[in-house]
């Protein structure tokens, strides 16, 4: 390629070279003559459009909106929002383009009401789209439906501010940049879920510049598995009379970032004679776990301790929690109590080895009032193939629970973070030793179930979907308050079953012979609904074929 020859290129790449040198001149200073170089032997498969809201409605599909003809809707298409005064684009469909940038001349209001619906940038979304960032930008995120993006950035300088509204989702699947070495600042903020990578933001030098404003109910979600950092815990298994030894690691290998700082919470109990002590402090601490990576030694190790092991009174042990460098989310929970059963995995993933837990001698002794915890950084995680009765099962971020055969009756199964529950034989028995039961999962959509019961006289809640491959006979009391309960065999109620306003059944086959009160929507998709007791119904009931 000579100088001034014409390249054609998509936006993807455009992006990409763009977005490179976006984040690069933070930390190295790059050959300025190969930037402009490179930029100006960028040619233009996709089209950059640029809003001006002269159209007689906000819709995005108004051509007369943008400042040339067509609107931005392929996938290497950019679609501009200056700021210079303040706008509101609406979508009126599903749009699928490259880029998203906000605020790329001034600082008024930039507000993308969704409608409904999803606006995907498979590339990127920046908000001032100049690394200069000579203005301040205020990014509103709203209407109900989503917006997707592979990488979301923001400049050097000034305030950014994005906010999501309620019902509205912020999607970022893979990088989310945490620097800025000019004082520019992030703050996400608002009442909808953002979706960031589980690694949280990618922070290659010092402290985040990014805020997370929980206060008017921002919820904050991780999207994935962690992949820019991890951690892992080896020991577990004879603590206290070893040490246990917590890693964590950067998948980066450039050799110029420097040092990043992991935040902690180490909190302990201990009535005995000895100390704990975590990162050289002793006692309950917290802080941050430094990391200076090289080009070969992308880690770094943290000892914990307990110097009498002998001394050790059985409840007593510690939790520690580590979470991402932007302090987003959590990396990893780790715990031990003595005479508290603990998984650790250390043989291989069978529940009912108890060489895989610590804090018991038997498995008989884990019972129907047992409340167990399984947390990441473990090499083995459990499979049930037997009977297990328990109290509660949460199964912390990043962490997993696979069911093979068998039954799993619980009062409470509770996935965090990322977590999932996978049952692909046996039953759950919703209803042990308490009188409400429950499941909760903050990514429902990672959990599914074979069977599923709720024992008799028991009140059982789902707060989201649950998706169950298998039958669900509910013999108690059932509520389901949010979200889709999806059952691909039958659907059977004896008990009572409430349907709440925005929540919905989708089942094939359904025999209702408990009372029914339904606020929401109740499906059949292929077979036949049948009601034989009282049905209160604020809501709606179809059936693909036939309702008794």
């Amino acid at each position: 390629m000579l100088f001034g020859d014409t390249v054609k290129t998509s936006a993807l790449f455009q992006n990409t070279i763009f977005s490179f040198f976006l984040k690069r001149t933070r930390t190295v200073k790059y050959c300025a003559v190969f930037a402009v170089y490179v930029l100006s032997a960028i040619g233009a498969w996709g089209t950059e459009y640029t809003w001006t809201g002269g159209g007689t409605d906000s819709n995005w599909t108004t051509e007369n909106n943008w400042n040339i003809s067509g609107y931005p809707g392929t996938d290497d298409d950019t679609a501009i929002f200056t700021g210079n005064t303040e706008v509101t684009a609406v979508l009126d469909g599903d749009i699928t383009i490259s880029t998203i940038k906000t605020g790329t001349e001034g600082a008024s209001k930039v507000t993308i009401d969704t409608y409904g619906y999803s606006l995907t940038a498979s590339s990127s979304f920046i908000v001032n789209a100049e690394y200069k960032g000579d203005n301040n930008t205020n990014t509103v995120i709203t209407g109900g439906g989503s917006v997707k993006t592979k990488t979301f950035d923001f400049p050097n300088k000034n305030t950014h501010n994005v906010t999501i509204g309620s019902g509205t989702t912020l999607e970022i699947s893979k990088t989310l940049y945490g620097n800025a070495d000019n004082g520019g600042t992030l703050t996400f903020k608002g009442s909808g879920t953002l979706y960031l990578p589980a690694s949280g933001a990618n922070v290659d030098y010092g402290e985040s510049k990014i805020t997370y404003d929980r206060s008017t109910g921002l919820k904050v979600l991780p999207w994935g598995n962690p992949t820019y950092y991890k951690v892992t815990a080896t020991g577990l298994d004879y603590f206290p009379t070893t040490n246990i030894t917590i890693t964590i690691t950067r998948n980066e290998k450039d050799a110029s970032l420097k040092q990043v700082k992991y935040p902690y919470t180490f909190t302990t109990t201990n009535t005995g004679g000895g100390t704990f002590s975590f990162n050289r402090q002793n006692g309950d601490s917290n802080g941050s776990l430094p990391i200076e990576p090289t080009a070969t030694d992308k880690k770094a190790e943290f000892t914990l301790k307990y110097s009498e092991p002998e001394n050790l009174a059985p409840g007593d042990g510690f939790t520690l929690t580590i979470r991402t460098p932007d302090d987003s989310m959590e990396l990893a929970v780790i715990s031990y109590y003595k005479g508290k059963p603990r998984w650790t995995g250390a043989v291989n993933s069978s529940w009912e080895n108890v060489a895989n837990w610590t804090g018991i001698t038997n498995i008989s002794e884990i019972t129907s009032t047992s409340e167990i915890t399984i947390n990441s950084g473990v090499s083995n995680y459990p499979e049930i193939s037997t009977t297990v009765s328990l109290k509660s099962l949460t199964i912390t971020s990043n962490a997993k629970v696979t069911m093979r055969g068998g039954t799993l009756t619980v009062d409470k199964l509770i996935c965090t973070g990322n977590s999932n529950f996978t049952a692909t034989g046996g039953t759950v028995v919703f209803g042990n030793s308490e009188t409400d039961a429950e499941f909760s999962a903050d990514y429902p959509d990672n959990s599914s179930f074979c069977n599923v019961e709720v024992t008799v006289g028991k009140n059982f809640t789902s707060s989201n979907s649950m998706t169950i491959t298998g039958n669900f006979t509910s013999n108690g009391n059932t509520t389901l308050s949010s979200g889709t309960l999806t059952v691909s065999g039958t659907l059977t109620v004896s008990g009572t079953a409430t349907v709440s306003s925005g929540a919905e059944i989708n089942v094939n086959n359904a025999d209702f012979s408990g009372t029914v009160t339904n606020n929401g929507k109740i499906s059949g998709t292929t077979g036949i609904l049948t009601f034989s007791n009282d049905v209160t119904n604020s809501g709606t009931i179809t059936a693909e074929n036939s309702v008794n």
